[in-house]
């Protein structure tokens, strides 16, 4: 133990040891003092020492202990023993246990001499893990014998000998067990604590990555897309080169703005976000950018989410949509079209974006190959959507359509979900 805790702890020890010894010298007197006090001629009332809980028999009681300094060394070696009690849990352990046996086999009472073995066995809970000091415990029954040696062959042939061992040695151990059952409580709950951080900070891994991955693997494939187109138009239109580099440049530019933008968001000391999560209100730049690269994708809408066909930038198709589910929408009509790009060939895509009373409908096909249906469970992106779906109370699916290609459907809430108290 450090100097300072020494230093501190020992003066406080001390005195409790003094004043469970004090406590204990005092219930010695108790007889000497109702025997003075009671009616002459009334019945004796043997108040003091020898077993527990029952006057003892002055024919049966041997003269061997009765040495009335035994009771003065007995009480002087569990003050020690408690005054040192969590400076050296184990010798204070033992000098308490050996210092309250002597007290009890010289006649001492059972009462307040107990209290030093039970703050004794709370010193080694405290200071020690349970398998460690669990087994010194085994002198307790012993200790609480020891009130019976007095009595002929030691106490043994009293039948109250092994309820007071075992019942005495519960009673000095409760106090250590309230307190390992209160730090094993306070453990777990900090066991909790920690999975919960993990799995929060497991969470927002998970979140910083469906966000590069879409930001990152959409730009990529977009520009992958309008670099073949001016690999082949090189030598038969060289005057559309031009149009395809410019559209790359604005392509790669966008998306390491958004990239920025995404990553100081999730960053401790990183500024805040000046401008808000990409929405739907982004779709008509997401939808212009494939068309750019000579894909055709034909985009419908119907309800309350826009002015139907085409969609421009800046519109109002995320109008009073939670920003979340926004996002998501967003996110998720992305990956779809980059999905296209990627797996489509040259195929059309189409964009439907509906809303029925409380709910928003997306679906993204094309009229690619014929995909088999277990190649759809493969993809990161795919399981990206159906999370960010799942995330604010919606679902994806995804399935191959009949005469080829994919078809992606996603069912989005497009009022704020209640959360439980």
């Amino acid at each position: 133990m450090p100097g300072a805790d020494f230093r501190r702890v020992l003066p406080i020890d001390a005195a409790l040891g003094v004043a469970v010894g004090s406590l204990a010298w005092a219930s010695t007197r108790w007889q000497q003092w109702w025997d003075d006090g009671r009616p002459r001629g009334g019945p004796p009332m043997r108040m003091g020492g020898g077993p527990p809980f029952r006057r003892p028999d002055p024919n049966l009681v041997s003269t061997a202990w009765s040495l009335p300094w035994l009771i003065g060394v007995g009480i002087a070696v569990l003050v020690v023993g408690l005054a040192l009690r969590r400076v050296f849990p184990r010798s204070a352990y033992l000098a308490v246990v050996a210092g309250t046996t002597a007290f009890l086999a010289a006649g001492g009472p059972y009462g307040p001499a107990l209290l030093a073995p039970a703050l004794a066995v709370l010193a080694l809970a405290d200071r020690l893990p349970l398998r460690a000091w669990l087994p010194w415990l085994a002198a307790l029954p012993v200790m609480m014998s020891a009130g019976f040696w007095r009595q002929p062959y030691g106490g043994l042939l009293d039948a109250a000998v092994l309820p007071a061992a075992l019942f005495g040695s519960a009673a000095v151990i409760l106090p250590a067990l309230f307190l390992v059952l209160r730090r094993s409580r306070r453990d777990a709950e900090a066991r909790e604590r920690e999975a919960e951080r993990d799995r929060y900070v497991y969470a927002e891994r998970m979140r910083i990555a469906r966000e590069v991955h879409d930001v990152v693997g959409h730009s990529l494939s977009v520009i992958n897309l309008q670099a073949g187109v001016a690999l082949h138009v090189l030598d038969r239109r060289p005057e559309q080169v031009a149009a395809s580099l410019e559209a790359i440049r604005s392509s790669s530019k966008d998306a390491l703005a958004e990239l920025r933008q995404t990553l100081d968001m999730f960053r401790e000391d990183g500024p805040e976000p000046t401008a808000p999560q990409a929405g739907l209100d982004r779709l008509g730049d997401l939808v212009a950018a494939v068309r750019a690269a000579g894909r055709n994708v034909d985009v419908r809408t119907d309800g309350d989410i826009g002015t139907g066909g085409d969609i421009r930038a800046g519109g109002d198709i995320g109008a009073e949509l939670p920003a979340a589910v926004d996002h998501a929408a967003y996110r998720i009509v992305q990956e779809a079209l980059t999905n296209v790009v990627r797996h489509a060939a040259d195929a059309p895509a189409s964009i439907d974006i509906a809303r029925r009373d409380d709910r928003l409908l997306i679906t993204v096909s094309d009229h690619g190959p014929v995909v088999r249906p277990e190649k759809l469970l493969s993809g990161n992106g795919i399981r990206g959507m159906q999370e960010r779906a799942a995330a604010v109370g919606g679902r994806v699916d995804v399935r191959p359509r009949p005469g080829g290609g994919v078809e992606v459907s996603a069912v989005l809430p497009a009022v704020t979900m209640p959360v439980d108290a």
